[in-house]
């Protein structure tokens, strides 16, 4: 058999007795492959339809032909050979004839896969059978075919088992329609729209449009369109304001929180809104407005709020503190330690659940104190620095937090004194010092008269490490 490339890129014979269609409708791909009327079909031509077939496995297959099967629905011989050389392609599921005149069906199955056999030929009824047409309407969501004959001259249907009838055909595994909206009431000849809502963010979808006057309806082709690339939701806490404190309940060691948090998204929907106390999850809601109520015990909470759409993206909202159960406890064991001669190390005890941080306090005579400095929560110790040698400065802490302050005792040290070696006297050789952190000035010095000894000057308290050039002699050292 002779063939020719097709513009889609198939092939048919070049006599074109034989030929193929492609089309779709309502999200369903077809094809349609035509035969000429021969009761010994060519084997060339059977193949060629199986190749068809089997090539495009994404559409579904339907074959027309003069002639499939006699009146009583038994085979016809090119019907029987059709059907023999394409019933392995589990796309085929319909196939249409006329040739003999009357009304026949036929279901058979193979492998699991049903094909359906119609026969409809009206020319010797009553009038060359008043124009009948046989419809087929395909319900994906029934997968049924409904099968209609109707006499547009006469306009009328017949309603016999033959002429009106359903056939059934899984269609639910290909693309699945849904109705979007119904607009009734619509004047002929004027425009009207819908609103699809909840797609997903890049995602093709397909839609078509069916329009009835309650008597015939119409469908559009389908069309596509492809969503926009998703953008996180927007969120953030409206209710309570950050750094709020809460009582304690009455004869209760927890306070009731009611939070609210107001989230968005432009290009989608919110999905649900969950709530945090730190990393621990208090609860969510799917519903606008998006609030939760919870009991917390005393101590301090930072609360944040994440928004996840329907897409799957979150966002987070900006975190805040609030505190439970009111002023917080006042520091204990405040000690004051001189570390050189300019620094002095704090430490307390923090025996509260619930300050936001701890403030510093400093005094020269113990009676007027200034604030010098902020800490964190938690923290139980600080290093002041820059401070005068040979002074004795007093401190003391408070934890903070909304509700108030809670002070802690006193604590006082001294720093050290500065130190300063004598001059170099003419007689004298020089020893040397290295200094981690010297507060002293001048030249350390050695007496050459080995029987003027004196003790090593404390270069412990300053840090320094003695390299003598003799150390079998000692330096002299004095002090202001």
């Amino acid at each position: 058999m002779n063939t020719k490339e097709t513009p889609a890129g198939f092939t048919f014979p070049v006599s074109q007795h034989d030929e193929l269609k492609l089309f779709s409708a309502s999200g369903f791909d077809f094809i349609v492959i035509y035969f000429e009327y021969d009761t010994t079909p060519d084997q060339a031509v059977l193949d060629w339809a199986d190749a068809l077939l089997k090539a495009n496995p994404g559409r579904r297959g339907i074959v027309v032909t003069h002639y499939l099967l006699e009146t009583t629905a038994a085979w016809g011989v090119q019907g029987q050979a059709i059907y023999n050389a394409l019933r392995d392609n589990p796309n085929l599921f319909l196939m249409l004839c006329g040739h003999n005149s009357g009304e026949a069906r036929r279901t058979d199955v193979y492998a699991g896969n049903s094909v359906h056999t119609l026969l409809a030929d009206f020319q010797d009824y009553a009038n060359g059978g008043n124009g009948n047409l046989r419809l087929l309407r395909f319900s994906p969501n029934n997968n049924q075919i409904y099968v209609q004959t109707y006499s547009p001259w006469l306009n009328q249907y017949e309603t016999n088992a033959y002429s009106q009838f359903a056939l059934s055909h899984p269609m639910q595994s290909g693309t699945s329609f849904e109705l979007v909206q119904e607009n009734t009431g619509v004047p002929s000849g004027t425009p009207t729209s819908a609103i699809w809502a909840g797609l997903q963010p890049g995602i093709e979808y397909e839609w078509y449009v069916t329009a009835t006057d309650g008597t015939e309806s119409k469908a559009s082709e389908a069309r596509q369109f492809t969503t926009s690339a998703n953008t996180p939701p927007t969120v953030a806490i409206t209710n309570p304001v950050s750094g709020s404190v809460f009582s304690l309940s009455e004869g209760q060691g927890t306070a009731l929180v009611a939070i609210t948090a107001s989230a968005a998204d432009n290009d989608g929907q919110v999905s649900k809104v969950e709530f945090f106390a730190g990393t621990s999850k208090l609860g969510e809601d799917t519903e606008t407005p998006y609030e939760l109520a919870f009991n917390l015990p005393m101590g301090k909470y930072f609360l944040s709020a994440v928004a996840t759409d329907n897409g799957g993206l979150q966002t987070v909202s900006q975190p805040f503190t609030i505190t439970i159960g009111g002023v917080p406890a006042a520091p204990a064991n405040p000690v004051a330690r001189a570390q050189f001669t300019t620094e002095i190390l704090l430490a307390w005890s923090d025996v509260s659940a619930n300050e936001t941080g701890f403030e510093i306090y400093q005094s020269l005579d113990g009676q007027s104190y200034t604030p010098i400095g902020t800490t964190g929560p938690d923290v139980t110790s600080t290093l002041v620095t820059q401070l005068q040698p040979s002074t004795t400065y007093y401190y003391y802490v408070s934890a903070f937090n909304g509700a108030g302050h809670g002070d802690s005792g006193v604590a006082n040290a001294t720093t050290s004194l500065l130190r300063r070696c004598l001059p170099l006297p003419p007689a004298w050789r020089r020893c040397r010092c290295r200094a981690r952190k010297s507060a002293w000035s001048g030249r350390i010095t050695r007496r050459t008269n080995p029987g003027s000894r004196l003790s090593d000057p404390p270069m412990a308290a300053v840090g320094c490490r003695w390299l003598p050039l003799q150390p079998t002699r000692p330096c002299s050292w004095t002090q202001d």
